[in-house]
């Protein structure tokens, strides 16, 4: 006999849901992370007060690391596309190195107009 395949979900991807369920897990983590800090401060301090500090200073760390970050990445993203431009405007320029060159390119003549100039 053949057993049943179980029917899937058919429960539709709700990319709201989704983020909902990760702000939540965000939010239950740094709340952990809290917790533990906040266990090793001297008791006369209250763990609200404790929490939002550690909550406050850890937001302001995340979010200058993140501004670190994204300054680099548009750093790097304007140097790039800088180079593309630099690379595409001249790429035309310049001999290739076959023999189509003029005598005015060549830096063996050029070498040999100047010694003669100053013979």
């Amino acid at each position: 006999m053949s057993r049943a395949r179980p029917v899937p979900s058919r429960r539709a991807f709700t990319p709201r849901a989704d983020l909902r369920g990760n702000v939540e897990g965000v939010a239950r983590a740094s709340n952990k992370i809290a917790d533990s800090v906040a266990s090793f401060l001297p008791g006369n301090i209250p763990r609200g007060a404790a929490k939002a500090g550690i909550l406050t200073v850890g937001g302001l760390v995340a979010f200058s690391l993140l501004q670190k970050i994204f300054s680099t990445f548009l750093f790097l993203g304007v140097i790039g596309a800088a180079a593309l431009l630099w690379t595409k405007l001249n790429s035309g320029q310049g001999s290739s190195g076959g023999s189509g060159s003029s005598d005015g390119d060549d830096p063996l003549s050029n070498a040999r107009r100047i010694m003669d100039k100053y013979k």
